[in-house]
């Protein structure tokens, strides 16, 4: 008798729980992003944030050259890419159907912009190119060619940047100062 108590005071509690619960429903004309996190996120900038949390925002809202999956690196903005024999020139070829939320087209210049900028600001996010690239180093060949020619060889340059997030260059100058 008393497990059956239990039983049915557990299925009680499991049909009350969700009556707290809030809904909420996306307001028209607003500009807020609602995201459940485990930690608060100041900003959704990636040249300037950076903890579990931002990062896993980050994911959600903008792409890499590559992403990570499983413990390699694989391309996600990239069709293809080579490496010179030095290790110093990268050059990377991008994929051509690649586009930004609003439908522009993800380019070399915006990548060449989005490091550049990464660098410009110095956030947290930038310690992953200390020492091994500029703002000199990123060059957009053509419209889907970019190149980073680094200061010395650095094997694991790939893995950095599955967190160079590109931005549209136009929605982040439309925005500065905001």
């Amino acid at each position: 008798m008393l497990r059956k108590g239990w039983l049915l005071l557990a299925l009680l509690a499991l049909l009350i729980a969700p009556a707290g619960a809030r809904v909420i429903w996306a307001q028209e004309g607003g500009n807020v992003l609602l995201y459940g996190g485990n930690q608060d996120i100041d900003n959704i900038d990636p040249a300037t944030g950076e903890n579990y949390s931002i990062n896993a925002a980050l994911l959600s809202l903008y792409d890499a050259l590559f992403i990570m999956r499983g413990e390699n690196a694989e391309p996600n903005l990239v069709d293809t890419w080579e490496v010179s024999d030095d290790a110093l020139v990268w050059t990377f070829n991008l994929k051509p159907e690649a586009r930004f939320h609003d439908g522009s087209p993800v380019n070399a210049e915006a990548v060449v912009y989005s490091f550049n900028r990464a660098l410009e600001l110095a956030g947290p996010p930038t310690y992953r190119w200390a020492g091994i690239a500029d703002t000199s180093s990123a060059v957009a060949l053509d419209e889907d060619t970019v190149q980073f020619t680094l200061l010395q060889p650095f094997a694991p340059f790939i893995g950095t940047l599955t967190q160079l997030f590109i931005v549209n260059p136009a929605i982040v100058e439309a925005n500065r100062g905001d």
